[in-house]
């Protein structure tokens, strides 16, 4: 059978459709079961093969993610759940990771377990993390609409950490999708509603999976300098963008690049499997997201790839601090972020996107 491709042209679109629905759009509904039970979520279906889940009742973030049926982002044993099932001591958030295209993590925590001296708090304690990811999301508007000749599909939602004698940080997220585009849009701004100046920990958790996935796979970018969290990866080094078949309780490799940017900001990261002919770019401004972290797990069942931009390695609230790498967000200061995800379909697209990011750097 030939490969079919939506017609886009909102002329023949209406001609030959009584409703968008059929070949792409927003689907909203809830979870009714297990500790999933009262989740929202989003389905979003492009028309171009990309199909997503976004999920209101999760920090709007991102959970199964697939192209013209192949799984592109992880899905961790822990399964979706609930923000209520959320546990802050010490590594126990793990428990409700369910993994997914896209988890936040902050704003208190990105990285491990730690503790801080809090006025009135006392000695507070910050699992690893933080809370944010389990936070559901108000004022949701799910809307598809034409704009000019494209037909425009976008989530909003608003998401608020808070606490009595504590911090008061608003997250207001837009996710915008198009009809025929094989990619998505995440838009990001953080206002400190508070009257004291807040510690702002912000790390994109994006998880790419099996069968993108695999020891053919490969992970193009463009770094000025690279070092391993730990001795560890520091010995595998130049292994950093290669992968290899799962291996029984297989330990993390972690490794933060400081990216090459053009002239603007701009920068990309992919990664690709030549034997499917397929990949997944990310795009974001250094400016905004100045870290990226590449979280190389390949362990039976947690077999992934963390492509994380943030404004911070996870290394931990207080090491940051120690490190004099704590952001802080004045009161009424507004953060803003955006990341794009592409995906690559055929040997051309992967070739221009590895030829785009070989050219970062070059003035």
């Amino acid at each position: 059978m030939k490969e079919w491709k939506v017609n886009v042209d909102k002329k023949e679109l209406l001609r030959h459709l009584g409703s968008i629905s059929q070949v792409g759009g927003l689907k909203r509904y809830e979870l009714t079961e297990g500790r999933a039970k009262g989740v929202e979520a989003v389905d979003v279906v492009t028309g171009s093969g990309l199909e997503f889940t976004v999920l209101p009742g999760r920090c709007m973030d991102l959970s199964c993610t697939r192209y013209k049926g192949i799984p592109i982002s992880w899905q961790s044993k822990a399964e979706l759940t609930s923000g209520a099932y959320l546990e802050q001591e010490g590594m126990e958030w793990l428990r409700s990771f369910y993994g997914g295209m896209l988890t936040t993590c902050g704003f208190s925590n990105a990285g491990g377990p730690c503790q801080e001296e809090r006025r009135i708090f006392g000695l507070q304690n910050y699992g690893l993390h933080g809370r944010l990811a389990h936070i559901p999301a108000t004022q949701v508007c799910c809307k598809e609409h034409w704009i000019g000749e494209e037909y425009v599909m976008t989530i909003e939602g608003q998401m608020r950490q808070s606490a009595v004698h504590g911090e008061n940080l608003v997250l207001r997220r837009t996710i915008t999708a198009k009809l025929g585009k094989k990619k998505f849009w995440l838009h990001d701004e953080i206002e400190n509603e508070g009257h004291t100046a807040e510690a702002l920990l912000l790390l994109y958790h994006m998880n790419f999976g099996h069968p993108l996935l695999s020891e053919k796979s490969r992970l193009i970018v463009n770094s000025g300098a690279i070092r391993g969290a730990d001795s560890i990866a520091e010995q595998e080094m130049e292994l950093y963008g290669q992968f290899h078949e799962p291996v029984h309780l297989q330990n993390e490799r972690c490794y933060f690049h400081e990216l090459r940017t053009d002239e603007e900001g701009n920068t990309r990261i992919a990664l690709i499997n030549e034997e499917l002919e397929l990949g997944a770019s990310l795009k974001f401004n250094r400016e905004q997201l100045p870290c990226l972290t590449e979280w190389k797990m390949l362990a039976e069942s947690e077999y992934v790839l963390g492509l994380e931009p943030g404004n911070v390695n996870p290394i931990g609230r207080a090491q940051a601090k120690e490190q004099n790498k704590l952001q802080y967000l004045e009161p009424g200061e507004i953060y803003k972020t955006d990341i794009e995800l592409e995906i690559l379909d055929g040997p051309e697209e992967l070739a221009a996107a590895e030829n785009e990011i070989e050219r970062l750097g070059d003035r």
